[in-house]
């Protein structure tokens, strides 16, 4: 167990057993073939995103998400300011300690364009609910 903070909220994680429960998922194109998938596999979470950094510490293979809706990584779309936005969220196991059980994280806190709600479903298992935004030109589309 490892421990993790986001704001004042304490996070006690397993990072191992987090570690062992991607190794058993799908990667997130064999959900869904579509180009925004792929990039998001390939391009956006290699990014220097604070979000992303946190989950891999956590024991999250980014790479791999449980099969949540029928297209994996959902895709908004472009934003107003030529940026492109992806929904998603990812399991650890592990549990908060505060009695609220919810972590809302204010825009930009984890990065630039970025929106987190961490859960505890159980006390076994946080969801890291995400809004993320990144630079992508047409020509990464593929």
């Amino acid at each position: 167990m490892m421990d993790f903070h986001i704001g004042n909220n304490l996070l006690i994680i397993d990072t191992l057993q987090t570690k062992e429960f991607y190794s058993t998922l799908p990667k997130i194109t064999q959900n869904c073939s579509c180009g925004d998938c792929a990039y998001f596999e390939q391009a956006v979470i290699i990014q220097d995103l604070p979000l992303f950094h946190l989950l891999t510490e956590m024991g999250v293979d980014l790479t791999r998400q449980p099969d949540i809706n029928p297209d994996g990584i959902c895709c908004p779309g472009e934003t107003e300011n030529g940026r492109i936005g992806y929904l998603g969220y990812y399991k650890v196991v592990g549990h908060l300690n505060n009695k609220n059980k919810v972590i809302e994280c204010i825009k930009d806190e984890f990065g630039p364009f970025t929106t987190l709600v961490v859960k505890e479903e159980n006390d076994q298992e946080l969801i890291f609910d995400f809004y993320i935004e990144v630079e992508k030109t047409l020509e990464e589309l593929g």
